[in-house]
């Protein structure tokens, strides 16, 4: 582990351990909370997190407080009345406007609503961040869903790259005003990976493509929304004949049925080349992590368009078997309840189903 980055890494697979040490941290927090979720529930998970940050109000520590305009849209009004009440700041990434100003400005109103905040972080005392696959929501804790829980990743982290997340946070918060821009368009990580300009998106695809590329030993992916470009789908095959390890771990079902059918039809082209593809059965499978030999990034990105080149991601870089030992172990766990995707089965799919699957991979700009 690279000292100047991080001082120590914790590896977090439970819904219910991540919002536990949450709260413990902001409960010790002395001065400053941070926090981001693109999805935020009003929900019995979103009250204690809300609670724990009116809490830290009341001992004088600054909160902040960032959802997404769409993906916290049910619950942005509840949100909002209680961090007014508590004394909580509060804000919406690029909430929706109203339904005269989409039909005035509809072309911006595409490309805004398209950009989304999908940053699942949580900084603390600009020392401690959560980087997270994990929203704020029941749906992740086993004690409020049982079985049926989403399965997701989260690490803790601290050390001097904490303060560059804060930073950077801070700067969205801002809305990057003018005099912060050129500032921030030169922040360089050591061991996040982050998209918050257009260059800092064409470094985190390139640098993922060409580690797949040059891959001597395995690729081994977890995504529940498997859309690549043709670039990722083409490294992913340049590897397979390389070495012939690669793993791609996906829900059984998405949420969405178009990012289902968009994904088959790149699993009919991957399956010609031998790449495996394993459906995970027990529940939702929502966690994001790509291994690339001995090096791995876990965090916020999808293996889509809209994370590679729309949304703000944020991914936490591991290296070394000691670090990625914890991730390949869940790896392996996962698979283990996990179903073969054999390409006869792909074969068998319907001269309608092929064609649906090719219609929505046509939307993988959107998806």
């Amino acid at each position: 582990m690279s000292e100047a980055a991080f001082n120590s890494i914790r590896f977090i697979c439970s819904g219910d351990e991540y919002y536990d040490l949450i709260v413990d941290e902001i409960n010790q927090a002395q001065v400053e909370v941070q926090m981001e979720s693109y999805i935020f529930d009003f929900d019995a998970i979103g009250k204690r997190i809300l609670m724990a940050l009116a809490d830290a109000r009341i001992r004088q520590v600054n909160v902040r407080l960032m959802v997404d305009g769409i993906g916290s849209l049910t619950s942005i009004n509840q949100i909002r009345t209680y961090c007014d009440a508590q004394g909580i700041e509060f804000r919406v990434y690029r909430a929706l406007p109203y339904i005269g100003s989409i039909l005035k400005h509809f072309t911006r109103f595409l490309k805004v609503t398209n950009r989304r905040n999908h940053r699942k972080i949580v900084v603390i005392d600009k020392k401690t961040a959560f980087v997270a696959s994990y929203n704020v929501s029941k749906v992740h804790s086993e004690k409020e869903s049982g079985s049926a829980a989403w399965k997701d990743l989260a690490v803790l982290v601290k050390g001097p790259e904490v303060a560059k997340i804060s930073s950077l946070a801070n700067a969205y918060w801002l809305r990057f005003p003018f005099s912060m821009m050129r500032q921030h368009k030169r922040v360089v990580f050591e061991r996040v990976r982050s998209t918050h300009s257009m260059a800092s998106r064409r470094l985190a695809k390139r640098q993922l493509i060409d580690r797949m590329k040059t891959s001597t030993q395995h690729v081994r992916i977890l995504t529940p929304y498997f859309v690549p470009s043709k670039k990722v789908i083409r490294a992913l095959v340049t590897s397979a004949k390389n070495h012939g390890v690669v793993e791609i771990i996906v829900p059984n079902r998405s949420d969405f049925i178009i990012v289902d059918l968009a994904g088959r039809y790149v699993l009919r082209k991957l399956l010609k080349y031998n790449i495996q593809v394993y459906q995970y059965q027990p529940s939702f499978m929502h966690a994001k992590a790509i291994i690339v030999d001995e090096w791995a990034t876990m965090g916020s990105h999808n293996l889509n368009h809209r994370s590679l080149v729309h949304d703000l991601e944020m991914d936490i870089i591991l290296e070394g078997r000691t670090e990625l030992q914890p991730l390949e172990n869940y790896w392996e766990h996962l698979r283990s309840q996990s179903r073969l995707v054999s390409k006869s089965e792909i074969d068998q799919d319907s001269f309608l189903i092929r064609q649906l699957c090719r219609f929505s991979f046509w939307f993988k700009n959107w998806l």
